[in-house]
Order: structure tokens, then C-alpha cells, then sequence
């Protein structure tokens, strides 16, 4: 509310609700870009580093940008007859990066399907560094198998 004085008068202007469903909510759209924009720039102080907190945001962005952090995966291997657990994997933890290429072939693709309409890009780091060159080839067939496109980051070792 604000009020201004004119000589024997004064003149006070409210802000009331409007009545109109439209304009309530494009009222409540804008304020709602404005948390985001806010939420925005708060995540990009962080990514410049704050004055007082230069190395906690610095360990923050290292860790946050780094899209290995942002999902744990699990796999569960079942027997078809009783749908019993055989072995249970936690995000490959304890497994040699052979078994952990295989574990990865084994789940959640259809063998041969060709689907126009689905996104098949995979990209890969470092995926046959540490398994067999049999291994390797396996996977490599199997990616064209799945019609898979590959974008791969490993060393020159193979």
C-alpha cells in the first residue's frame, strides 16, 4: 500500500487480488520464473565460487557436473521358473570391469529391434579398457545388434 499526501488530501493505491482466472495465473507463472530465475543464479554463484566458500563450491561443482554421481544403479539376475534372486549387483560394486561389461550386455534391450522413434546414443567411458579383446568385439557387436550409436572415450591401449 503507499499513500501521498496533496494538500488537504491524501491519495492511497492498494494492490487488490484480481478476480480474473487468466491473469491469476499468469501472475502466479511470473512469480514462479522469478524463484527459478533466483534458484538459477544461486547455482551459478556456486559454479563461480563464492568468496567465503571458494573450496567447498569448487568440491560442490567438481562433484554435481560429474554425471557418474547423479544415478546408483542396481540389477538383480532371477530365475525364470520362481522369479527367485540368483545374484544382486549394486551399482557394479566388487566386480572386475569384465564382469561389469557383461552384467551391463545382459539387462534391458531388445535383442534386434529396430524402433525409428527411440533414442539409441551410448556414450561409453573407458568400456573395454580393462576386459578381453573377445569382450571388447562382443560388446562392439552387440551395440550393432541393439542398433546402438556408440560415441566411446578410452586410451589408445587396444
Amino acid at each position: 500500500m503507499r499513500q501521498e499526501a496533496f494538500g488537504d488530501q491524501s491519495l492511497t493505491v492498494e494492490s487488490c487480488d484480481n478476480r480474473e482466472r487468466e491473469m491469476r495465473d499468469w501472475l502466479q507463472a511470473k512469480i514462479d520464473s522469478e524463484a527459478k530465475f533466483l534458484q538459477v543464479r544461486r547455482i551459478i554463484d556456486r559454479f563461480r565460487g563464492r568468496e567465503a566458500y571458494a573450496d567447498l563450491d569448487r568440491r560442490w561443482t567438481a562433484k554435481v557436473t560429474d554425471v557418474r554421481n547423479w544415478f546408483v544403479f542396481a540389477a538383480s539376475e532371477r530365475w525364470r521358473e520362481d522369479n527367485s534372486e540368483h545374484k544382486h549387483y549394486a551399482d557394479s560394486g566388487g566386480k572386475s570391469g569384465g564382469q561389469k561389461e557383461k552384467l551391463a550386455y545382459q539387462f534391458g534391450l531388445e535383442w534386434g529391434a529396430v524402433r525409428s522413434r527411440s533414442f539409441r546414443f551410448v556414450v561409453i567411458d573407458e568400456a573395454f579398457g580393462r576386459g578381453s579383446d573377445e569382450s571388447a568385439q562382443y560388446g562392439l557387436q552387440l551395440s550393432a545388434q541393439l542398433n546402438l550409436q556408440l560415441l566411446m572415450v578410452t586410451p589408445l591401449q587396444k
